[in-house]
C-alpha cells in the first residue's frame, strides 16, 4: 500500500492537558476562562505534617491526625489525597531525598473552582505550597492535509540531509555523515517521548519501541495512539533502511540488523474524536521515566496561555505568558530526571547505563513572544524552529533563554497510521533529542554525563549560520557534536594573548580595523576562524582574513565580541567597546542640557585629564586632573550651580578640547 493511500483525514488536534503553576495564582485565574483544571491540586506538605498524615494516607484513609485537613475534607467534597509520585521500590531512597515524597495529589469536587480549593487547602497549617494544575498544549503550529509522502520518503526530509532531499532550500543538521561514520543509534539509550500517545505499533516505530510505556491520563501502561507524539517520536528514531516511510534520526540500520534508540511512551494528553482532552501529570512522567531507564527526555508542549482559546492573546494573558516560570512540583520533577538518570538509589552511575544524569529537552513554543515556559527553565536544553530557508520561524519564541534552533517546518514524519507534514517547535525538538541520542550512543559509558552531552550538543552547534537569528539559538549541527565531543581531548583550543582595546569610530560611515591575529593565537598553529557580535546594531562588521572592519552605520555606544575558533570548533573568547560619535568630536557631555549633572567623556584610551568647568561669569565650579576616558567619564556635580551656560575644557597630551554645558 502506498503512503498517499495511507494517509487518513487531517485531524486538527486541539490537545490540552493541565500542570501547576507556582503561587501566588494569577488574577488571570480568576476568570470565568481560568487556566487550572477543577478537581485537582497538588500540595507540598511540611515534613511534620507528613510524619503525622502519611501512615494514614498510605492505608486509604481520608480522615487522618491532622484537624484542619479533616476539616476541608467536607468543604471541598475531597475524593482522595495520595502521593503524586507514588513509592518508588528500589528508588524510594533517592526519592525521599529530594522531598519529592512531601508532594500529594488531592482530587476534589470539580464543581468548586481551583481558586477556592487553592485558599482554603493553603490555610491549612502543614501545607506549605498549593499548585493548581495548570493546562498544557503541544507546541505545534499548523499542519498540512494536502502534502504527503511518495514512495522515496527520505529525498522530503530536508532536515536531516539536503544533500539528497528534493524539494527545499534549507540546512540541515549535518547528519548524514554521522551515520556514515559513527553511529545510526544504540537500543541501549532510551528516550522518553513526554507527550500525547505514541502508536506503539506503527510500522515505522514497533521495532525501536521500548517494552515499557505509561499512560498518566488513565494510569495504567495502555497508550492511546495519539497523532503529535507518534510524530515526535518518528524523528527520533522511525526505523531507518527498511524501505518503509521515513528515517529516524537515530533509528538504526535495519538493513545490517541494527536496531535505533529505544522509543518511551510516557503519555500525558489524550483527545478523543470530538476534541475533548483529559490531562496527567508531566511531573510524575519525569519520575517514572526516570525511574525505568530514560537518559533523554522530549517535550514538545508547553503551558498555555490562551485560556479563552480565542487564538490570540489578549492584554492580560500575553503578561503573564512574558512573567511565566516553571511550576515548582514540575521542577522538582525535571531537577530529580537531571540528577538520576541512568543512576543507582544512591545517585551513582549504574554499571550498564551510558549516562550519568539525564538531559531534558523542551520546545521554546509558538507564540513568536520573547518567553516560553517550562522551557524557560534554565537547566533544560530549549529549542527554537528555523523554516525551510534557514530563516527563524515566525512563530517560534525567542530570547537569551533558548539554547539551539532546528528544523521546525514542513517536517514529515510519522501520524496515526500514517505519515503527515507538521510546523511548530514540537517537531525543532526531537531533532535535538535525536542527535543528543546518537552522541550518547556513540560517546555514552562509565563517566559520561549529562553535562558532557549538553556541552557537546550547544558547543557543538553551527555558530556560524545564524547572523541575524541569535535570539534562537545556534543551529543543530550532528557532525559538530560529535567531533566537539571528539576532538578536545588532545586539541588545544586559541587562546588570548592580548587584551582588544574599546574604540571610538568618529562619523557615521567612517571605519575602524583591527588585525585580530595580535590578539588571539592557536597552540597549534591551526588557521583561526573568527566570528564577530554587535549587541547593538551600530556598525557594519567584515573579517577578511584576520582583519577586523567596523564601519560606523549610527551614534552609541555597544559591546563588540569576537570569537576565534580553530577548525576543530575549538575557540577563545574576548569583547570590546565601540563607540561611534559625530566627526571631530574628542570630547562630549551627556546628558545636555543637564539639571544636577553631566558626564565628561573623552577619548579611548584613560588618560591623566586636566578638567575646568567655568560659568559665564567667570566663577570656576570644578578644577581638576582625573583618568578619564570615553569608557569611563567623569561625572560633574552641577547641583548647586545657576541656570546658564558653561564652558568645560578637558586637557590631555598638551592638546586642549572645549565644548559648552547647558544648565537648567
Amino acid at each position: 500500500m502506498t503512503l498517499k493511500n495511507k494517509i487518513l483525514p487531517l485531524i486538527l488536534l486541539a490537545l490540552s492537558a493541565c500542570v501547576k503553576e507556582t503561587n501566588p495564582i494569577s488574577k488571570l485565574a480568576q476568570r470565568q476562562d481560568e487556566p487550572y483544571v477543577n478537581g485537582v491540586v497538588n500540595v507540598l506538605l511540611s515534613q511534620e505534617m507528613a510524619d503525622l498524615i502519611e501512615s494514614d494516607l498510605a492505608q486509604g484513609k481520608l480522615t487522618t491526625k491532622s484537624m484542619a485537613l479533616n476539616q476541608s475534607l467536607d468543604e471541598l467534597g475531597i475524593k482522595s489525597i495520595s502521593r503524586l509520585f507514588p513509592e518508588a521500590g528500589e528508588f524510594e531512597g533517592r526519592t525521599r531525598r529530594e522531598g519529592l515524597h512531601l508532594w500529594y495529589a488531592v482530587e476534589y469536587d470539580s464543581s468548586i473552582p481551583a481558586t477556592k480549593a487553592s485558599a482554603d487547602l493553603g490555610s491549612v497549617d502543614g501545607i506549605e505550597l498549593v499548585e493548581p494544575r495548570r493546562r498544557i498544549k503541544p507546541q505545534t503550529n499548523k499542519y498540512y492535509p494536502d502534502a504527503f509522502f511518495n514512495d522515496d520518503y527520505y529525498i522530503l526530509q530536508w532536515g536531516l540531509d539536503n544533500r539528497h532531499q528534493k524539494y527545499y532550500t534549507g540546512p540541515d543538521i549535518n547528519v548524514y555523515d554521522v551515520w556514515d561514520n559513527f553511529t545510526t543509534g544504540d537500543p541501549d539509550v532510551i528516550v522518553a517521548v513526554i507527550d500525547d500517545g505514541l502508536e506503539i505499533t506503527h510500522e515505522d516505530l514497533a521495532n525501536n519501541c521500548n517494552s515499557e510505556h505509561y499512560n498518566f491520563v488513565e494510569n495504567n501502561s495502555n497508550l492511546t495512539a495519539g497523532m503529535h507524539g507518534t510524530h515526535i517520536a518518528g524523528v527520533i528514531s522511525a526505523v531507518n533502511n527498511n524501505e518503509i516511510g521515513i528515517c529516524g534520526i537515530a533509528g538504526g540500520d535495519s538493513e545490517a540488523g541494527q536496531k535505533g534508540v529505544r522509543l518511551m511512551g510516557c503519555q500525558i494528553m489524550q483527545t478523543d474524536d470530538d476534541g475533548n482532552t483529559e490531562n496527567g501529570d508531566p511531573a510524575q512522567a519525569f519520575k517514572w521515566a526516570c525511574d525505568h531507564g530514560a537518559l533523554i527526555a522530549n517535550c514538545s508542549w508547553g503551558y498555555t496561555f490562551d485560556y479563552d482559546e480565542s487564538g490570540d492573546y489578549d492584554e492580560d494573558e500575553l503578561a503573564d505568558a512574558l512573567a511565566a516560570t516553571i511550576g515548582k512540583s514540575l521542577k522538582a520533577a525535571v531537577d530529580y530526571f537531571i540528577k538520576y538518570a541512568g543512576c543507582d538509589d544512591s545517585g551513582n552511575q549504574k554499571a550498564d547505563s551510558k549516562m550519568k544524569g539525564g538531559l531534558v529537552v523542551f520546545a521554546a513554543g509558538n507564540e513568536g513572544i520573547a518567553n516560553g515556559t517550562p522551557a524557560n527553565y534554565e537547566p533544560v536544553v530549549a529549542v527554537g524552529a528555523i523554516d525551510t530557508v534557514g530563516l527563524a520561524a515566525d512563530f517560534s519564541n525567542y530570547g537569551p533563554w533558548v539554547d539551539i534552533a532546528a528544523p521546525g517546518c514542513m517536517i514529515g514524519s510519522t501520524a496515526k497510521s500514517s505519515y503527515y507534514y507538521m510546523n511548530g517547535t514540537s517537531m525543532a525538538t526531537p531533532f535535538v533529542s535525536g542527535v543528543a541520542a546518537l552522541v550518547v550512543s556513540y560517546f555514552g559509558g562509565e563517566g559520561f554525563t549529562c553535562d558532557d552531552l549538553k556541552e557537546k550538543i550547544i558547543g557543538g552547534a553551527n555558530y556560524d549560520w545564524f547572523e541575524d537569528n541569535t535570539h534562537i539559538g545556534p543551529l543543530l549541527d550532528a557532525m559538530g557534536a560529535m567531533k566537539y565531543g571528539e576532538s578536545f581531548e588532545n586539541n588545544e583550543a586559541p587562546v588570548s594573548n592580548n587584551q582588544l582595546e574599546n574604540m571610538i569610530i568618529y562619523g557615521v560611515g567612517r571605519s575602524e580595523s583591527v588585525d585580530l591575529s595580535q590578539y588571539f593565537t592557536d597552540p597549534e598553529g591551526q588557521k583561526m576562524k573568527y566570528k564577530v557580535t554587535l549587541v547593538d546594531d551600530i556598525a557594519d562588521a567584515e573579517i577578511d582574513d584576520a582583519t577586523l572592519t567596523l564601519t560606523a552605520t549610527a551614534k552609541g555606544t555597544t559591546e563588540v565580541r569576537v570569537r576565534a575558533s580553530d577548525f576543530l570548533g575549538a575557540y577563545a573568547t574576548q569583547s570590546f567597546k565601540l563607540m561611534v560619535r559625530d566627526s571631530g568630536e574628542r570630547i562630549i557631555a551627556y546628558p545636555n542640557p543637564c539639571t544636577d549633572s553631566f558626564n565628561l567623556a573623552t577619548g579611548p584610551q584613560e588618560m591623566s585629564t586636566n578638567v575646568r568647568v567655568v560659568s559665564q561669569t567667570g566663577t570656576v565650579i570644578y578644577d581638576g586632573i582625573e583618568v578619564v576616558s570615553a569608557f569611563n567619564p567623569l561625572k560633574i556635580d552641577m547641583s548647586s550651580c545657576a541656570p546658564g551656560r558653561y564652558s568645560v575644557k578637558a586637557t590631555w597630551e598638551g592638546e586642549e578640547y572645549s565644548i559648552t554645558v547647558v544648565k537648567l
